[in-house]
């Protein structure tokens, strides 16, 4: 029992100290010791109930055993055998290499090795094992060109297998680095990230404003009639290069860009713009994250064609011979205009191009003297008019078409002096007869006028009060062509028996045989038939003295 006793407290002292090889020399010492009678073994710690062997880094002091052997009976044991083993110190090794590297953008994204990062830095991941506890990760940053001096320039802890040590602060430029893995027990080996190439680059400075110009609108101040409009741009030198741009086009002088990228390529094309004034606002976004400033380009818009303010024709019937058919107009924008004449079935026989620039607001006029392009005289018919305006940027526009016109070798000829009406198809004479027109102080007037409309029966009402001396009681004729404003007609006159020279020649009441018209003309019934059944809306009536 005596010798069993020491075995039992050796191996116990071997446990705690956690040591095989110490404990088989415990072990080996005991048994030799316990073959001596009265043989016992203490420790200081075992001893007296103490904790293990204390360790300083990693390392385990020594321990002390002390063997005791007794012989004899008695009370207690006589010592005669003193032996002590001292227990060798137990290295615990520094951490390996980490498992992997890998470094992420101020967004979280991965940085792959080469990429570029903004003034905001980069995270640097080290990879280690989950089940080793109290490890932290040390980097060291250097610039490129710059070797590494095996100086960490951050470090943090690992957590779940990962550290992420923060690379903040930078200058610009292109960085490598490496990591390892640290503990108590020491420092591990250096792991370089992506074999010592380029890991990173630091861009600070944000891209210049791009250059812009347009090869559709070239000049920022003038106006172009253009509705697709191509801008490009071209951006100084950035280190890290361009990622994108981003563009916008409003009408705000003051407007920016908005921050996400629309565009990788310097030019683009807008369209379906009215007329106005637009801003180009541009930005380029470079590969470390920075937006640069923006630029801004105006563009003048003007796609309105001109168009007609007002206009007015002479007439729809006309006598080439004794007139001409004229457009009064006014336009909306200066312009220069071409006329068109077309016959009834669709060809143009009369291309008029009037000379110079016709401003805006300013009354115009054109005018067909009834000539085609050959300077013949047109058939007598139906005739269109076509109005093409085109304006300074080359908007342009058919501004009217217009039918309708209508060309007449018809005419009534009315001879003052001779009293007497002549009626002409072209040159063919149609009608002579004598008539009677006012008197000295009702005159007909001279001029050219048109028959405006006929009407039959008909029936006058005088426009001067009784007791005037031009008044007259209501007359009723059968025929009646209008040729004037204010009341002036070509009419048969039922009161009347003398035509010709002297009708018209007393001063007096007008409507007797020799004291003439209120201004009209009056012809005999029969010739009065003919005439109204030839005569049409527009035909010619001219008044010579």
């Amino acid at each position: 029992m005596r010798r069993i006793l020491p075995l039992i407290l050796v191996a116990v002292i071997a446990f705690v100290l956690g040591t095989s090889g110490v404990a088989a020399r415990l072990l080996r010492d005991a048994h030799v010791v316990a073959a001596l009678p009265g043989a016992a073994v203490s420790s200081p710690t075992a001893a007296t109930g103490g904790a293990a062997a204390p360790t300083v880094n990693g390392t385990t002091v020594p321990a002390t055993v002390t063997v005791t052997a007794a012989t004899g009976g008695g009370a207690g044991p006589t010592p005669i055998v003193a032996a002590s083993a001292t227990v060798a110190p137990t290295k615990i090794p520094a951490p390996a290499a980490p498992l992997s590297l890998a470094q992420a953008g101020p967004t979280g994204a991965t940085l792959a090795a080469g990429d570029w990062t903004n003034g905001a830095g980069a995270t640097l991941q080290v990879m280690a094992p989950t089940d080793v506890k109290g490890l932290r990760a040390e980097v060291e940053a250097r610039p490129i060109g710059q070797d590494f001096k095996g100086t960490p320039t951050g470090s943090a802890s690992v957590v779940h297998g990962v550290a992420a040590v923060a690379a903040h602060g930078l200058a610009a430029g292109r960085y490598h680095w490496q990591a390892r893995l640290a503990s108590d027990a020491g420092a591990g080996p250096w792991a370089v990230f992506a074999h010592g190439a380029t890991a990173f680059g630091v861009q600070v400075a944000a891209p210049a404003a791009p250059a812009v110009s347009s090869p559709t609108n070239p000049r920022p101040t003038a106006s172009y009639a253009t509705s697709l409009v191509t801008f490009r741009w071209t951006t100084m030198g950035d280190p890290a290069g361009i990622a994108g741009y981003s563009y916008r086009l409003d009408t705000d002088p003051n407007g920016v860009a908005r921050t996400h990228i629309r565009t990788s390529e310097p030019r683009v094309s807008l369209g379906g713009l009215g007329t106005g004034v637009y801003y180009f606002h541009v930005r380029a976004l470079d590969t470390a994250g920075n937006w640069g400033a923006g630029a801004t380009y105006p563009v003048h818009v003007d796609v309105t064609p001109p168009a007609l303010a007002q206009h007015i024709f002479s007439g729809y019937y006309f006598d080439p011979a004794l007139e001409q058919l004229t457009l009064d107009y006014k336009g909306t924008k200066a312009s220069t205009v071409t006329v068109g004449i077309y016959d009834s079935s669709g060809t143009r026989i009369r291309h008029i191009i009037p000379t110079g620039l016709k401003l805006a607001g300013v009354p115009q006029q054109v005018a067909w003297n009834g000539r085609d392009d050959q300077g013949r005289l047109a058939p007598a018919g139906s005739y269109e008019l076509a109005m093409r305006a085109t304006d300074r940027l080359g908007n342009t526009k058919v501004v009217g078409d217009w039918g309708g016109f209508n060309v007449t070798y018809k005419r009534i000829v009315i001879s003052l002096s001779q009293q007497r009406l002549f009626a002409y198809d072209g040159p063919t004479l149609f009608l002579n007869r004598l008539v009677t027109t006012g008197n000295k102080e009702l005159p007909t007037p001279t001029g050219l006028f048109h028959v405006m409309f006929g009407k039959s029966p008909f029936v006058f009402h005088s426009p001067w009060p009784k007791g005037s001396k031009f008044y007259y009681a209501d007359s009723p004729v059968t025929y009646a062509l209008y040729f004037k404003d204010s009341g002036y007609y070509i009419h048969d006159s039922p009161w009347r028996t003398s035509y010709g020279p002297g009708t018209n020649s007393v001063v007096g009441t007008p409507g007797q045989n020799y004291t003439g018209t209120h201004g009209c003309v009056n012809v005999p019934l029969n010739a009065m038939s003919q005439l109204y059944s030839w005569a049409t809306p527009g035909t010619p009536v001219q008044v010579i003295q």
